[in-house]
């Protein structure tokens, strides 16, 4: 089995919706790993953006992540719990460690750039294979 690059251990996130807490996202738990291409998939509703949100630290009030833990293991340090990080902390991983797309199309992507190309490290590959993601970097497609 590969090694992981993400563990979301049991991840609760909550919104607070006319004086009552709605639980959007419930005690999840997945492990993504490193080198993958992973999908998450569900109804309309399911918590599919708002987990991908919470992998960003980026759910916005009235919701918040109640519980749970994200560990990002990067191959050049000790695993590190994402809901634990300084918010200056984790706006300099934005970005650099972790990044997302969100599904608007005339804001985010420009069609003629595959989006994928735009994180790719150089592997020596030919045009049909221009190299590869790099090993301790997340990206996220998200369906906002």
């Amino acid at each position: 089995m590969p090694d992981k690059l993400i563990s979301i251990q049991d991840l609760t996130v909550t919104f607070s919706v006319e004086q009552e807490m709605v639980t959007a996202v419930d005690n999840i738990s997945l492990d993504i790993p490193r080198g993958s291409i992973t999908g998450i998939v569900g109804e309309s509703g399911s918590g599919k953006s708002v987990t991908a949100l919470s992998l960003m630290r980026l759910v916005q009030s009235p919701g918040r992540i109640a519980g749970g833990r994200i560990l990002y293991e990067s191959s050049q340090q000790a695993p590190v719990d994402i809901l634990q990080l300084a918010p200056r902390q984790m706006q300099d991983w934005r970005g650099n460690e972790i990044a997302m797309i969100f599904q608007e199309p005339m804001t985010s992507l420009n069609p003629f750039i595959p989006a994928v190309g735009r994180w790719r490290k150089p592997s020596g590959g030919t045009k049909k294979s221009p190299g590869q993601l790099p090993d301790s970097k997340l990206l996220i497609f998200s369906g906002r």
